[in-house]
């Protein structure tokens, strides 16, 4: 409510959250149940040719086997898979807080929660956007507007954001080369299995 969009955007953005959400729900039912049924009744009414079938139906019989097993018996997991977004996202709305003090902005939780919700809502709504480009740094001087905050500093904290995250991205690959190195080479199409079986607890 203390928000200065027009109405119109607030609504786009509620309809936004509640799409993505129904989606995302359906598509947790849809893993628990199988997927791979639907998805080859679907392929055969487009007339895919049945060599091509048989190998999508095998590959998707393996996927549905380890996704019923994750969510049957790995639930301690999830839990903690969930724990761990949740915990990513207190220190992004984190960072925002410290942007906001460094900027001399003052210290305001609440419109550091608000800053880092908004991108996540936009990050969302906009996922076929490849890496959000353009979109979350509109998105954060909009936020940062409807705050009452100065456009001159939700272009710096749109910056910032930006290269947080081809840090992350850079981190990831070479944890990620150096897991296919110990694991499986990247050249071994196995290694791929390798990597994730070597991960996998075993549930007692």
């Amino acid at each position: 409510p203390g928000l200065a969009l027009p109405t119109d955007i607030k609504l786009a953005l509620l309809f936004g959250f509640t799409l993505m959400l129904t989606g995302i729900t359906t598509f947790a039912i849809l893993q628990m149940r199988g997927i791979g049924a639907g998805a080859l009744k679907g392929m055969r009414r487009l007339r895919i040719p049945e060599r091509r079938l048989a190998r999508i139906e095998s590959l998707s019989n393996e996927i549905d086997a380890q996704l019923s097993d994750f969510y049957r018996l790995r639930r301690t997991d999830l839990v903690r898979a969930v724990g761990a977004h949740v915990c990513a996202f207190g220190c992004s709305a984190l960072r925002a807080l410290l942007i906001l003090e460094w900027l001399q902005l003052g210290f305001d939780p609440k419109a550091a929660l608000g800053i880092e919700a908004f991108s996540v809502l936009l990050a969302l709504v906009s996922f076929a956007v490849p890496a959000s480009l353009g979109v979350q740094e509109g998105g954060t001087v909009l936020i940062f507007l409807a705050l009452g905050l100065p456009y001159s500093a939700a272009m710096a904290t749109g910056i910032a954001f930006r290269l947080t995250s081809l840090i992350k991205i850079a981190v990831g690959l070479v944890v990620l080369i150096l897991l296919q190195h110990r694991f499986g080479k990247p050249s071994d199409p196995t290694g791929g299995w390798k990597l994730f079986h070597s991960l996998r607890r075993k549930p007692s």
